[in-house]
């Protein structure tokens, strides 16, 4: 066999995230857990961890998000002993969705902060644009329309610097402007 496992993994993961991304979850399902597999055979941890997050989000997506968050929490776990501080950030995103979607918001904000802190840290301006608007999201919820306008209006900074789309920076920007 003359396979490179370990590209085969990543590529297997990668053809995963598009199908989730176009709504295949079965398939994108099958592909991350055969992965998974390769990685874990490997000693891959850091395609695991990849790994284990995206079968998160496909769990997060369905509403099934105390898997989603064992899958999340595990693989943030592998991240932190890595010393994966961008994968970190990310997963903390995810966790803190799931908070968020629980009703848990000042948990969720909690997590946010942190991924926002390691982001701005390494200037990732793109996940610093998701994180502002996911906040500004929870800030919206608890009525403190002043926060959500400043995060809103950083976020939509960054788009349009950057060209990363959000959620909601536009037109929550026009919502509270009115």
């Amino acid at each position: 066999r003359l396979g490179n496992e370990a590209g085969i993994a990543t590529t297997l993961n990668n053809i995963g995230e598009i199908q989730r991304k176009q709504g295949r979850y079965g398939e994108a399902m099958r592909l991350y857990e055969e992965s998974l597999a390769i990685n874990r055979r490997l000693g891959n941890q850091a395609g695991v961890a990849a790994t284990l997050n995206n079968i998160g989000l496909i769990h997060e997506s369905q509403g099934r998000y105390g898997e989603a968050m064992r899958l999340y929490e595990e693989s943030l776990a592998i991240k932190r002993r890595l010393g994966n501080e961008a994968g970190i950030a990310t997963t903390l995103n995810n966790i803190g969705s799931i908070h968020d979607y629980q009703g848990r918001y000042g948990e969720a904000m909690r997590l946010y902060e942190e991924s926002l802190a390691i982001n701005r840290r390494l200037g990732n301006q793109a996940v610093i644009a998701v994180t502002l608007d996911n906040m500004a999201y929870i800030a919206f919820k608890r009525g403190k329309y002043g926060e959500v306008l400043q995060m809103l209006c950083q976020a939509l900074a960054i788009q349009r610097r950057i060209g990363v789309p959000t959620k909601n920076a536009e037109k929550g920007i026009a919502v509270l402007k009115r």
